[in-house]
């Protein structure tokens, strides 16, 4: 390569190179790489390649590496050599100005058997060392070195180490695991005492000092002795991060005492992973210190929770659990958050209206079959409740009160097997907000709902075939979700109950009576309206629904279309419907998108970009609809 070339970076893959040569001086390349190759020596011009930052020589057929041809490379910051045949290292005598700023040094998947780890001591900027991957059995000398943090040694055949003499006071980073070490490293807690990640894992590690002198490495956040021959391990794995710490495969009865040093000195949450008990007292993980404000406790056989009232605990998590009881002891004042999920609870815990306390309650993924809601009647700060996701097929309210569910505002009863609900159960719930009965089975609707503050209310995904809204009170009422029911006519007294609806969807049912349009001209807050993929034969639109954007009839049987009145900028979608004839004079110019995709006849329009040269509304084109894509709209 001459020195006169100007290229900054050259990579070569997969060639059948054996070697590269390079002119004094050629001080251009900054990035050289090989990939594939069968180059067994290292070219010997790369000592003249003053101003290289990075040298990647991969997968290929180096036996031998002599540092010194990067010794001198002053601007040169990383070496990786991994995936070679290399078994020998050699380096040069020393001097100050040698490596001047290499930082990272990758030799992994090598040969390697013996390293002569002083070799490395006078790499003054070196942080990164990756020797994982080679046959490495033994050091020689003492590494020393200030700036390196993280050391690599996996995948190696180290039965021993011995880290007295060793001075890396900066290593953060220490990876050990896959080896055949059956003791921890000598002196390793005084060599690395910055350590906050290491990893040990499949080893041959066993005694019980182990925990004792990890104790003293205060500064460790992740731990990982997965896969040894430990017997008495308080934490197999641990791991502290952004103000929370993990404990897997925990036994909190198992005497030990490598857990509570570990700890960062604020942490807000805490998760046990495969928590190796079956009845627990959060108590006890209060006295070990390990109970956190946010607690969870997830993957674990645990069958049976307990809480005492002077346990400090703002928010239980229990997720994949088997769960089955949980008690909370009478007076808890702390408890603001329960989330049970995937448990095998069969009932709501009776002690639940113990939390005089709690704001939000989710049991969900369950095995609950019935509730009794008066349950959480006299929970005064409760503002949130989901049951979501369980077997619920009765639902009662025993005995309420007036001034009951004070704060309530969000209830969630979907993907339940409801096939009745009576809404006066909720006329009690004068601060609910929201309330979801979707995905259940749900054929009656008994009660008047009488709810002042109610935005949001979902029926969607049941079999109601018939719906009375008369005597309803629900003047907030934002939302309306009853698609995918069995709806034939348009629930009774909507027009009049609902006159602050902006959205109702009313889709996938089997709505019919054309006279749906007249009823549905008083709903003067109206913004959309879905009702798309029902049995309606006509849209006549002759009253102004001021408020109304978007009207969706598609997938009907719609064959005449009127819309006389509109609110300007109103967009309906007509597509998949049985339109023969169609004169676009009999929709006003208001409707700005009127879609026909796969009629019989599309007239369809988009008026939001399109006007004439002389500022006139283009006039719809007309065209007979054969798209093969059509065929299956009415099948």
């Amino acid at each position: 390569m001459s020195s006169r070339a100007k290229i900054l970076r050259l990579t070569l893959t997969e060639t059948n190179l054996t070697d590269i040569r390079f002119e004094c001086r050629s001080n251009k390349l900054e990035f050289f790489t090989i990939i594939d190759s069968r180059i067994s020596v290292l070219p010997v011009g790369i000592k003249w390649l003053s101003n290289i930052k990075a040298i990647d020589i991969l997968k290929s057929s180096l036996k031998f590496v002599d540092f010194s041809l990067f010794s001198k490379l002053a601007r040169l910051e990383h070496i990786s050599l991994s995936y070679n045949e290399i078994a020998s290292l050699q380096f040069p005598d020393g001097q100050r100005e040698d490596f001047g700023k290499l930082k990272d040094i990758f030799l992994s998947n090598n040969f390697l058997t013996t390293v002569r780890v002083n070799d490395f001591n006078n790499m003054r900027a070196l942080e990164m060392l990756d020797l994982s991957n080679n046959r490495i059995v033994s050091f020689d000398g003492h590494l020393e070195s200030n700036s390196l943090r993280n050391l690599d040694l996996s995948h190696n055949r180290f039965a021993a180490l011995s880290f007295c003499g060793w001075n890396v006071t900066g290593l953060t980073k220490f990876d050990a695991h896959n080896n055949t070490l059956k003791r921890l490293p000598v002196c390793m807690e005084t060599a690395m005492p910055s350590v906050s990640y290491l990893m040990l894992s499949s080893n041959v590690l066993a005694g019980d000092e182990i925990w004792h002198r990890l104790a003293t490495m205060t500064n460790l956040q992740m731990l990982d002795v997965n896969h040894n021959r430990l017997t008495s391990a308080v934490a197999v794995q641990w791991k502290c991060v952004d103000f929370g710490c993990s404990v897997w495969n925990w036994n909190p009865f198992q005497e030990g005492s490598f857990s509570l040093t570990h700890r960062p000195a604020y942490t807000a949450s805490m998760t046990f992973l495969n928590l190796k008990t079956f009845s627990l007292s959060l108590a006890l993980l209060e006295q070990k210190n390990l109970l956190e404000e946010y607690t969870t406790i997830k993957r674990s056989p645990v069958y049976s929770i307990y809480l005492p009232s002077r346990t400090n605990l703002s928010a239980l998590v229990l997720e994949e659990t088997y769960v089955s009881n949980v008690t909370f002891e009478a007076n808890n004042t702390y408890l603001d958050k329960l989330s049970i999920n995937d448990s095998r609870l069969k009932d709501v815990p009776i002690t639940v209206i113990h939390l005089s306390g709690i704001e939000c309650i989710q049991i969900t993924n369950s095995r609950i079959r019935s509730v009794d809601i008066s349950l959480f009647a006299k929970l005064h700060r409760l503002e949130s409740l989901n049951l979501n996701f369980n077997l619920i097929k009765h639902l009662d309210c025993s005995t309420t009160a007036d001034g009951d569910f004070p704060n309530l505002k969000e209830l969630f009863l979907s993907y339940n097997r409801l096939t009745t609900v009576n809404f006066k159960h909720f006329s009690t719930m004068h601060s609910l907000k929201v309330l979801y009965l979707s995905n259940n089975q749900i054929i009656q609707v008994q009660g008047s709902l009488v709810t002042g503050n109610l935005t949001f209310l979902d029926l969607s995904q049941n079999s109601i075939s018939t719906l009375s809204c008369c005597n309803w009170t629900v003047d907030n009422l934002n939302s309306f979700d009853m698609y995918n029911n069995k709806l034939e006519l348009l629930p009774t007294c909507i027009e009049d109950t609902m006159s602050s609806l902006n959205y109702l969807h009313l889709s996938a049912n089997a709505l019919y009576d054309s006279s749906i349009w007249n009823r549905l001209a008083s709903m003067r807050d109206l913004q959309v309206l879905e009702i798309s993929y029902n049995q309606l034969t006509s849209v006549v639109l002759s009253h102004a629904l001021p408020s109304l954007t978007y009207l969706n009839v598609e997938h009907n049987r719609i064959t005449a279309v009127s819309v006389s009145v509109a609110n300007d900028g109103l967009s309906i979608n007509a597509n998949c419907n049985r339109i023969e004839q169609f004169d676009p004079a009999n929709v006003t110019h208001n409707v700005t998108t009127f879609h026909m995709h796969c009629n019989p006849l599309d007239c369809s329009w988009d008026r939001r970009f399109n006007t004439g040269q002389s500022g006139d509304e283009i006039k719809p084109q007309c065209v007979v609809d054969n798209d093969i894509k059509c065929e299956g709209c009415h099948a």
